[in-house]
């Protein structure tokens, strides 16, 4: 990293999806057509699709820049922008409709349920078995196989009853167990009593703890325990003895209440979803329990066992299919974003280069070595180290605070992937966290490009707490965009090394993942075989262990900087166990320390820090432009992004602002970037920066270099800076060296409003001509505003965004601004003609000033 460099160029593309990188292409273009020297190329999100594929095809092309491929390449992008349904092949459109459906069932319907469903039978055997007769004490209960309550069984838990009563219960023809005033009733007050106390006491001591602390995450296991036990019993005995006076109708429309309260209500999903969960878990429970009818299921033993039996099917596979789950989303995101933007030469017939197993399972990642260089074949990011610009990926790390005297409140941090370097961007310089752990020889270009925009994600960073729209989508459907990746040190090349890996890695998690469900399997044979009870203690004596084993390892800390025997254990329980990794995530365990987690959790930097600056600033170089595609809700919000990047970089990286005139620049920027009126907004705003570092014995912080910032942002037509005249393509001819398509790219970089305003919501060109512009434009925004989640863009709104980069491109002279040695940027005799036909509003401008 050359972080001691004063003379290096940077450039940021924000985050924004296909608006964003629409927009970044333009300025792009205007940067390759003047043969701008670029040492960095900093990404976020959208912005990646722009940078990571220009730089894969200037890897293709021997790390050269050349107009005849540069055509192509921007020809490509504009055709297959419509990355979610590509609608200019009805057949490719209708393919990826059904792919899509199919993938939304999968995730929202068809796991959930599995995942829910897993642990239900086992949760309901082990309560009766440990509590069962307690909770049946004070009901009559017919028999489970007869229907009725004359069985011994009922004599012998009820010993107080006579025949009258049990004649009474049979004539009134239910099969629920009928409330019973007896002495056995009073140890079930007791048993609810004891959880309850025990409950609210190890709330009230997690309150005292401190959350960073180490007894704070066992303490809290045990709360939780103590209420789930509290909630398994006294619920299913509370629906028993009610359930008689209740209609079922009542019952169905308390789940269905609850259900649209989880949709209505986002900052109580949480806690919904788990009152749902117990809800529907306490009829199981009864079922077992009770022996009786549940939504007109009759209980059979042997239906039980066999039941019993799935369950523990499920249980062995259901974190299998939950890691599939975690990244189907983000794999299809990644697959689409390839195939549309990267050269198709590279990645298949179907697009799916560098797409497998491995992007299911993390742990599979450290058996991938990429040491060969081919050109056909997926790209890491180790490949890129010779091509230039040096591409910066930015990406969210959840669930780690490096320091938590520092980072008291923040569970996350922007991650930096550079050719050379994995970082975080808070590290100090020359720290490097992930040496020996994780490289960028190890992780797909594509694979970091999709993380990067994996805007739908566990963690939203800055905006964990503000429920937004796109948070609550993810919340209701439970689609996650994030990656999980390794972060485990593993050597590779040797045979013996390499069968030992295989297995401690493979055969031995396999081995411990069917140990943990064996005695959910055994339970029912046990019963069935009618061995002695001793043999069903023992084995939910083993369940209970187990489980408890499994929390205490998932979660425990793993972030110590000097790591011993315990340590590494749980680290390979983490990375190889299942069932461990699923409670992790689950339960979004923060990874206190130094050492980064075993498994990285990877989302959208644009969370944190939008434009994608930082690492620039960090390398402080001497010239920062930033292209912002980002989303802004109105004209007075275009700044947000930068303000909270500016804020971030002196809190972070010692850096200090001002406006050009010496001014603070958070006013310069409200005064000649945000607070203009409609037909003077500039395109572009420049400010200063100046780099401090605190010297290692240092007091004070010292001065050690300045630089400049200009950043572009898109504006409309009428509220932009009001241009001299409509200028074409034809006056670029000598700078693009190719002739631009007028149905392909319009007449010039100047847009019209007539051009802008017809943009709305389609899937194709056709949707532009429709009446409903009004409707579209409350649901998905308008020019240049459209809305993030809109992503159905078509070549004709990519290209009007094109234009708009190019044309901010040209008000900032960004070449002028990057490489001070480029004077006017054009020569063009039709621009002089064109000049000295309109009357300039600045007299200080002469057609002189042109080269």
């Amino acid at each position: 990293m050359a972080s001691e460099d004063k003379t290096t160029v940077g450039v940021a593309f924000s985050g924004g999806g296909i608006r964003s990188a629409a927009l970044c292409s333009g300025v792009l273009r205007r940067l390759l057509e003047k043969s701008v020297n670029i040492d960095y190329l900093s990404c976020v999100s959208g912005g990646g699709f722009c940078g990571a594929s220009y730089l894969d095809w200037k890897f293709r092309h021997d790390g050269i820049d050349d107009p005849k491929w540069h055509e192509q390449f921007f020809k490509n992008m504009r055709k297959r922008c419509g990355i979610v349904c590509d609608w200019t092949n009805p057949f490719r459109g209708i393919l990826d409709t059904v792919v899509l459906i199919s993938l939304l069932f999968f995730v929202v319907a068809v796991v959930p349920v599995l995942n829910v469903a897993a642990p239900c039978l086992p949760i309901a055997f082990v309560v009766d078995f440990l509590v069962g007769e307690i909770l049946r004490q004070g009901f009559i209960c017919p028999d489970s196989e007869t229907k009725l309550f004359n069985s011994s069984k009922t004599f012998e838990r009820n010993p107080g009853l006579n025949e009258t009563v049990i004649k009474i219960s049979n004539m009134s023809g239910s099969n629920e167990c009928v409330p019973f005033v007896n002495e056995g009733m009073y140890f079930t007050y007791i048993l609810f009593t004891v959880l309850l106390l025990a409950t609210a006491f190890f709330y009230i001591f997690t309150t005292m703890l401190d959350p960073n602390g180490f007894l704070y995450s066992k303490v809290k296991f045990i709360f939780f325990a103590f209420l789930i036990s509290f909630a398994f019993t006294f619920t299913p005995w509370l629906i028993e003895e009610y359930i008689s006076v209740i209609p079922r109708s009542v019952s169905i429309g308390l789940l269905v209440f609850a259900i649209l309260l989880w949709v209505c209500i986002p900052y109580m999903r949480d806690k919904i979803f788990w009152a749902i969960l117990i809800y529907v878990y306490s009829y199981v429970i009864k079922w077992r329990v009770y022996k009786t009818n549940i939504v007109g299921i009759e209980y059979h033993e042997h239906s039980f066992n066999v039941m019993l039996w799935l369950s523990a099917i499920l249980l062995w596979i259901t974190p299998y299919v939950y890691a599939i789950q975690r990244v189907s989303v983000q794999t299809f995101s990644r697959w689409k974003f390839q195939r549309a933007f990267f050269e198709s030469n590279n990645i298949g017939a179907f697009g799916c280069a560098g797409i497998s197993l491995t992007d299911c399972f993390p742990s599979f990642d450290c058996c991938t070595s990429s040491s060969h260089h081919l050109q056909n074949r997926a790209l890491y990011m180790g490949d890129l180290k010779e091509v230039n610009p040096a591409y910066i990926c930015n990406l969210l790390v959840g669930n780690w605070v490096k320091d938590p005297l520092k980072e008291e409140h923040e569970s996350y941090s922007l991650l930096s992937v550079t050719p050379n370097t994995i970082e975080r961007i808070d590290s100090k310089p020359g720290e490097d966290l992930f040496y020996g752990r994780l490289h960028p020889e190890d992780l797909k270009v594509s694979d970091m490009m999709a993380s990067s925009a994996a805007v739908l994600s566990g963690n939203m960073g800055l905006y964990q707490i503000n429920m937004d729209t796109i948070r609550d989508i993810q919340m209701i459907l439970g689609i996650n965009m994030g990656r999980s990746l390794v972060a485990q040190s593993v050597k590779r090349g040797n045979t013996s090394l390499s069968v030992t890996y295989f297995l401690s890695h493979y055969i031995l998690p396999l081995v411990i993942q069917s140990v943990i469900v064996a005695p959910v399997i055994l339970l029912p044979i046990i019963e069935k075989m009618g061995y002695d009870e001793m043999y069903e203690h023992i084995l939910v004596a083993l369940i209970l262990f187990t489980v408890s084993c499994l929390f205490l390892i998932a979660l425990a800390p793993t972030g110590g900087e000097n790591s011993g025997v315990v340590e590494k254990i749980i680290r390979w329980c983490i990375l190889n166990i299942q069932q461990i990794r699923l409670i992790r995530e689950i339960s979004g365990v923060v990874n206190y320390g130094p050492v980064p987690p075993t498994i990285l959790s990877l989302s959208d930097g644009g969370h944190v820090e939008n434009l994608g600056i930082l690492p620039l600033l960090k390398r402080r170089c001497k010239r920062i432009l930033v292209v912002n595609g980002g989303y802004s809700s109105s004209d007075t919000a275009i700044a947000n992004d930068l303000i909270i990047a500016l804020n971030l970089a002196r809190k972070w990286l010692r850096c200090s602002f001002s406006g050009k005139n010496g001014r603070d620049v958070i006013e310069d920027i409200k005064d000649h970037y945000v607070l203009k009126a409609p037909g003077i907004q500039p395109r572009t705003y420049s400010f200063k920066v100046e780099y401090f570092t605190r010297p290692y014995g240092y007091v004070d912080d010292v001065k050690i270099g300045e630089g400049e910032i200009q950043i572009l942002s898109p504006r409309h037509p009428f509220k932009g800076t009001p241009n001299q005249y409509i200028s074409s393509w034809e006056e670029y001819n000598n700078d693009t060296n190719q002739h631009l398509d007028p149905e392909m790219w319009g007449s010039g970089p100047d847009l019209s409003a007539d051009e802008t305003d017809r943009l709305t919501f389609g899937c194709c060109e056709c949707c532009h001509d429709l009446s409903c512009r009004r409707c579209s434009a409350v649901c998905f925004g308008t020019f240049p505003f459209h809305f993030t989640s809109h992503q159905f863009f078509t070549p004709e709104m990519f290209s009007v965004y094109h234009r708009e980069g190019y044309k901010a491109s040209l008000d900032g002279t960004v070449e002028c601004f990057l490489d001070p040695n480029i004077r006017w940027p054009r020569d063009n005799t039709i621009l002089i003609q064109r000049l000295n036909e309109f009357e300039c509003k600045d007299s200080s401008f002469s057609t002189s000033d042109i080269d």
